[in-house]
């Protein structure tokens, strides 16, 4: 048993040690008052929504230790009785929350925890927070972190930005590196947020249990509007992610991207990740568990998804300050899927134009086309070295150290998980003039789009 734990530690602790280590750092850099320009959600309308914050949430309560971060702990006791159960442990079961503030230190990772990144490594940023949200960036740990700072951090896998279309999917058998490095590519322009620029951004409300300080974040986001001052106009980028990791695995790899079946998360055999991991392996020797299929011929981890469905509060684009004649100008292109209403409220009098955007009941979300990633052995061995603080370990030999040997020709063949191509729809190129929306169920995304505001001139 104790070889089992050391397994469960180094190959899936192993490559958080490279990827999600940004956490939110330094001082806040939001600003507050009617006056803020830019691009903001309406303060009344999100805080309401957001409702009353949590004074005293703790480390226990969250993730379910004080002291033991995901997976680590299954290096001692029995992993069946680990606490830590999920990476990100929502703080408010089932909650999104809303923040603007200033965007920070934007990183653009390729590599990260393959089993819970099916899409691909993190774009990452911190939120200096505007006041009304500050009490959300918690630590709940002993280690300073960067929440309770008035920085908050965020976090979206860069295959989850809208991307330009390709001319053909790619197939089954790509490494995850492989796959990850390509998603991070093609993205359109203008889509990815950079310092300084003003932001809205909403997504579960978490504890990344993954990090020893317990760290607030948004992740993963599934609203995100981000602008800046350009030629006398406030230009300002929007997307609603459609997707969400739902932190179970299942033994049908097949089902993983069926996000409108909501009752295959409930199926037979899908599990959190150690417990699942521990069902593999006797899947792995021709022992199954009842209802959990029985055999395979290599190692697994296949992670569901499931739909998300964004329901941000109203939210203000406004022109710079510097303009200061009367009058706006308001352009805007958006493409939208089905059953997806976008609305418009220009208010002159105080330079700002009114987002309202709505999901309706017709919506139905785009089962991402699903394939397969190989993680080679000599990647995972790597990266669970380093995690596990020993140069010389060797992953696969520790699995076939209690593995029977008539099995142990099926470890080594490099594991899988599932994973998906970059989410790709209509390129955007500048808005024309007036509102335009252009309907797609042909793409991913709820909605992605660019306003441009600006004074009269």
């Amino acid at each position: 048993m104790s070889k089992l734990r050391l397994l469960l530690v180094a190959v899936l602790l192993g490559a958080l040690v490279v990827g999600s280590t940004q956490g939110a750092s330094a001082a806040g850099g939001g600003q507050s008052g009617a006056a803020r320009l830019g691009v903001a959600f309406d303060p009344a309308a999100a805080t309401a929504a957001n409702g009353v914050i949590p004074a005293n949430p703790t480390a226990a309560g969250v993730c379910g230790s004080s002291t033991a971060t995901y997976l680590a702990e299954l290096i001692s006791g029995n992993p069946l009785a680990a606490k830590v159960l999920t990476h990100w442990a929502d703080i408010v079961a089932g909650k999104e929350m809303m923040v603007s503030g200033v965007v920070h230190q934007v990183n653009r990772g390729l590599i990260d925890l393959p089993f819970d990144h099916p899409w691909s490594g993190d774009l990452t940023f911190d939120i200096g927070l505007d006041p009304e949200y500050a009490p959300l960036a918690k630590v709940l740990g002993p280690s300073t972190g960067g929440g309770g700072s008035g920085r908050l951090h965020v976090e979206l896998e860069q295959g989850q930005l809208p991307h330009v279309v390709r001319d053909a999917r790619r197939a089954s058998g790509q490494t995850w590196l492989a796959s990850s490095t390509a998603n991070a590519k093609g993205v359109q322009n203008g889509f990815v947020p950079r310092e300084g620029d003003r932001v809205a951004a909403m997504g579960r409300w978490i504890i990344d249990c993954g990090h020893p300080d317990y760290s607030a974040e948004l992740h993963p986001l599934t609203f995100l509007a981000f602008g800046h001052s350009q030629g006398g106009r406030t230009v300002t980028h929007v997307l609603a992610n459609p997707y969400r990791v739902a932190q179970v695995y299942t033994p049908d790899p097949s089902a993983t991207n069926l996000v409108n079946d909501a009752a295959r998360l409930a199926a037979p055999g899908v599990k959190t990740f150690t417990a699942f991991f521990v069902d593999e392996v006797l899947r792995l020797i021709g022992a199954g568990p009842p209802g959990g299929g029985c055999c395979t011929d290599h190692l697994r981890a296949p992670v569901d998804v499931e739909a998300t469905r964004p329901a941000p509060a109203p939210w203000l684009v406004c022109a710079p300050k510097t303009a200061t004649e009367n009058g706006l100008t308001v352009t805007s292109r958006f493409v939208t899927r089905p059953g997806v209403k976008i609305r418009l409220h220009p208010n002159p009098a105080n330079g700002c134009v009114r987002v309202e955007t709505r999901i309706g009941p017709s919506y139905i979300a785009l089962d991402p086309p699903l394939r397969d990633c190989v993680m080679p052995w000599d990647f995972l061995n790597q990266q669970a070295a380093a995690a596990a603080g020993v140069p010389s370990l060797d992953v696969r030999s520790v699995i076939k150290s209690f593995v029977p040997p008539a099995f142990q020709s099926k470890v080594d063949i490099n594991p899988t998980t599932n994973c998906f191509d970059a989410l790709a729809g209509p390129t955007l190129g500048p808005p024309g003039q007036g509102h335009s929306v252009e309907v797609r169920a042909d793409q991913p995304f709820p909605f992605y789009g660019v306003i441009e505001v600006g004074r009269h001139r």
